[in-house]
């Protein structure tokens, strides 16, 4: 299996664990009748890390799909690389770092591993726009 869609994969098991990481505070917060609601409204309370595990996720999910087209198109374009099979990689660690980094507010971490993250993005994007 090309590199590229490994990390597809494995940014696919990232994704089910932020979901479940953001979900978690908001069960133990607001109880088992607000989790199984309709959840209309949404009562104040959480915690910061729980508000933090929540913004992680919603960023990841602004990338991830993005990433997904990026790293499946170079395989279908038949232009991977080792430039790409690394660019996919760093992506996927640098997202795993993003996690910890936001939530325990590792100050100046985040937004580098944030960037670095895009940039990796921004290389697949350039091999699947120039092959």
């Amino acid at each position: 299996m090309p590199v590229e869609l490994r990390c597809v994969a494995l940014a696919g098991l990232l994704v089910l664990a932020q979901i479940l990481l953001a979900a978690a505070p908001k069960f133990l917060t607001y109880g088992v009748k607000w989790a199984s609601s309709a959840r209309d409204t949404t009562p104040d309370g959480l915690s910061l890390r729980g508000q933090r595990l929540e913004r992680a996720h919603r960023n990841l999910m602004e990338t991830f799909p993005v990433f997904a087209a990026a790293a499946i198109g170079v395989v279908v374009a038949g232009v991977s690389s080792a430039v790409t099979e690394t660019a996919a990689a760093v992506w996927v660690l640098a997202r795993v770092l993003y996690v910890p980094a936001y939530v325990f507010h590792v100050r100046h971490v985040r937004p580098l591993v944030w960037g670095v993250a895009l940039l990796a993005l921004v290389v697949l994007l350039a091999a699947l726009i120039g092959g």
